[in-house]
C-alpha cells in the first residue's frame, strides 16, 4: 500500500467512524479538535488502527500527535515496519485515608473481632453525620427494594455495617491475616480457563461486596491484574496503606479525566495479557453515559467499561465477592456472551444489559452489600 492509499483509507475510516465531513480532515487540521474526541473516543482510534492497520498506538505515540499529518506520519513509519494486519472519569469511595488509618490502628492492636465489636459504635454515629449517603440508602431501601420504614432502618445500620467490615476485612488480609477468613468460589474453573487463554481479560464489577479483595487468592494470577480507580481516591489511600506495610500484589490504572494516559495503560495491560478490572456502576463523566432499566428503574452507567469490554476483542467476566458469615467471601465469576452490533442495539448497550442482569441478581442475594451514596436512579 502507498503512502497516497494509507492515508485515503485513514481519512474514510475517520469521516466514517466520527460521522464527520472527509473534507474537514486536511493535513495541518488539529486531530482531536477537528474530530472532537475524548479519551473514551480516543478507544475507537486505537482500535481502528489495530483492526485496519495491524500495530498498537501507545500512549507514547498519541503524545506526539497533533495534527492528521503527524497520525498519517506514524502510521506509514509502523506499517513499514511490519506486515499488514492478517481501544473516564475522578472520584471518591465512601471511607477515605482517615478511615483507613484508623482501622489499620484498631486491627494492630486489639484484633479483627474487636475492630468488628466497635464498628458498631461508628455505625450509630455515621447514620445521623453522613446525611447524603444515609438518605441515598434510605431510598434505596423505601423505593427499590420496597421495604417497610422498620425493614429499611434495619438495612441501613446493616449496610454501614458491612461496609466497615468489608474495610476492616481488606485492611486484614492486606496485613497476611488471611487464616482468619473462609473462601468459596463459583465458575472459578471456568474464570481460571479465561485467564490461561493468553489474552488480555476484562473484569468487570461493582460497588458491592468486596470485590478488590479476590487479587491475594489469584496466586500468580493476581501480579497480572490491574484495577483501574479514580485518581483522587488512590493517591489518598496508597500513602495511608503504603505506610502502614498493608501492600497488595495488583496494580492500579490512576483514572485523571486531566490526561488520557489511563486510556494507553488499559489497552497496554491487555496487550500484554493481562486482566484489567473496572467497576461498572458509578460514573462522575455525565456527558458518557448508558441507560439500562435496573431494578425496575431507568439508571444511567458510565459508558467507558462497557465500552471497552464490548470493542477491544478479549473476554470479558462479571466477577463480585459477596461477604458471608462465618467470615467468608464467596467469588462468583460469569463469563459475558460475545456482543456485536445489530441494527437496534450499541454492543456497548447490549455487555450493559447483560452486567445489570448479572448484578441484579447478586444485589437481590445481598441487598445490604452495595455500598453506593449517590442517587442512583433517574427521577
Amino acid at each position: 500500500m502507498t503512502n497516497e492509499e494509507i492515508i485515503e483509507k485513514i481519512n474514510n475510516i475517520l469521516a466514517e467512524e466520527f460521522e464527520v465531513d472527509k473534507n474537514i480532515i486536511k493535513p495541518d487540521a488539529p486531530l482531536m479538535a477537528t474530530l472532537e474526541l475524548d479519551s473514551l473516543d480516543l478507544v475507537d482510534v486505537v482500535v481502528l488502527v489495530e483492526q485496519n492497520f495491524g500495530f498498537n498506538v501507545t500512549g507514547e505515540d498519541f503524545a506526539k500527535i497533533r495534527t492528521f499529518q503527524d497520525f498519517y506520519n506514524l502510521v506509514i513509519e509502523r506499517t513499514q515496519k511490519q506486515p499488514p494486519p492478517m481501544a473516564d472519569w475522578k472520584g471518591k469511595t465512601r471511607g477515605g485515608s482517615f478511615g483507613y488509618f484508623f482501622f489499620i490502628k484498631l486491627i494492630q492492636y486489639i484484633g479483627v473481632r474487636a475492630a468488628y465489636f466497635f464498628l458498631a459504635f461508628v455505625v450509630v454515629y455515621f447514620i445521623p453525620f453522613a446525611p447524603k449517603a444515609t438518605g441515598s440508602t434510605w431510598r434505596y431501601a423505601r423505593k427499590a427494594l420496597k421495604l417497610s420504614r422498620l425493614k429499611s432502618v434495619g438495612l441501613l445500620f446493616r449496610n454501614y455495617y458491612r461496609l466497615g467490615q468489608t474495610l476492616i476485612d481488606k485492611i486484614a488480609i492486606g496485613s497476611g491475616m488471611t487464616n482468619k477468613y473462609h473462601f468459596k468460589f463459583e465458575n472459578y474453573q471456568e474464570f481460571l480457563d479465561v485467564l490461561n487463554s493468553q489474552q488480555g481479560v476484562i473484569m468487570l464489577g461493582g460497588h458491592i461486596g468486596n470485590w478488590e479483595i479476590g487479587a491475594p487468592f489469584f496466586g500468580d494470577y493476581g501480579k497480572n491484574i490491574n484495577i483501574v480507580m479514580y485518581d483522587a481516591e488512590y493517591q489518598k489511600i496508597k500513602e495511608m496503606l503504603e505506610k502502614n506495610s498493608t501492600g497488595h500484589d495488583y496494580k492500579v490504572i490512576p483514572v485523571n479525566n486531566d490526561t488520557l494516559t489511563h486510556v494507553f495503560q488499559i489497552t497496554e495491560a491487555l496487550n500484554r495479557h493481562e486482566y484489567v478490572c473496572f467497576q461498572g456502576d458509578r460514573y462522575v463523566n455525565a456527558d458518557k453515559l448508558l441507560t439500562a432499566t435496573f431494578m425496575g428503574r431507568e439508571a444511567d452507567f458510565p459508558s467507558g467499561p462497557f465500552l471497552l469490554a464490548s470493542r477491544l476483542k478479549v473476554p470479558v467476566v462479571f466477577y463480585f465477592a459477596m461477604r458471608e458469615k462465618p467470615m467468608t467471601y464467596h467469588y462468583r465469576f460469569t463469563i459475558a456472551q460475545p456482543v456485536a452490533r445489530t441494527r437496534d442495539r450499541k454492543p456497548e448497550q447490549a455487555m450493559l444489559e447483560q452486567y445489570v442482569a448479572n448484578f441484579e441478581k447478586i444485589l437481590k442475594e445481598y441487598p445490604e452489600q452495595w455500598f453506593n451514596y449517590y442517587e442512583f436512579w433517574k427521577k
